[in-house]
């Protein structure tokens, strides 16, 4: 027969000698297992050393996954040529891509010709660009557009990208770049 404590709280454990263990549960002793102490062997070897993470040789990461680098979401706006609007540095990776997207629109004034390009650019080449353009009408009428720029390669060098806006002849209207995100793709 087995002397039983007295518990003193809801979850104590009591090792009985002949080595099982039991966890008072408030109405009666529950027996969780059996618990024979054995010799100890050797250590084993340690794990690896070096980074660990979402870049690390550690990381099993699913492909496609996108990693948010960096984000600009502070609207900037503007009615004349910029010739460095966002930019962002990409160090040296192992990422299968480099996506980056900005959003951006244009707005141009009462009746006249409105005229203005968007540009993407990895390390100053130009990679992607929009032109967003209005016709006068004659009838006083103001326009407004939004686009979405994206664009994706392989970047495993790193370097600078950016958006910049080129206007064609007098621009008449207001750009606005809304955001500037790049992501590094698993």
């Amino acid at each position: 027969m087995i002397n039983w404590p007295i518990p003193s709280f809801i979850g104590e454990l009591y090792t009985s000698p002949n080595g099982d263990v039991w966890e008072w549960n408030g109405n009666a002793w529950i027996g969780l297992e059996s618990f024979v102490p054995g010799p100890t062997g050797p250590q084993g070897p340690t794990g690896a050393t070096g980074p660990t993470g979402a870049t690390g040789a550690d990381a099993v990461l699913p492909a496609g996954l996108l990693i948010l680098l960096d984000a600009q979401e502070t609207e900037t706006t503007g009615i004349s040529n910029a010739s460095l609007i966002k930019s962002f540095v990409v160090p040296v990776n192992t990422y299968s891509a480099i996506m980056v997207e900005s959003e951006v629109g244009f707005r141009s004034n009462a009746n006249l010709p409105s005229n203005c390009i968007f540009q993407l650019l990895y390390d100053a080449v130009i990679v992607r660009d929009a032109r967003i353009e209005f016709d006068a009408t004659g009838a006083g009428d103001q326009h407004a557009a939004g686009y979405t720029l994206k664009f994706s390669d392989a970047y495993a060098s790193g370097g600078t990208v950016s958006i910049r806006v080129f206007t064609v002849g007098s621009i008449n209207g207001t750009w606005t770049v809304e955001s500037f995100r790049v992501y590094g793709i698993i």
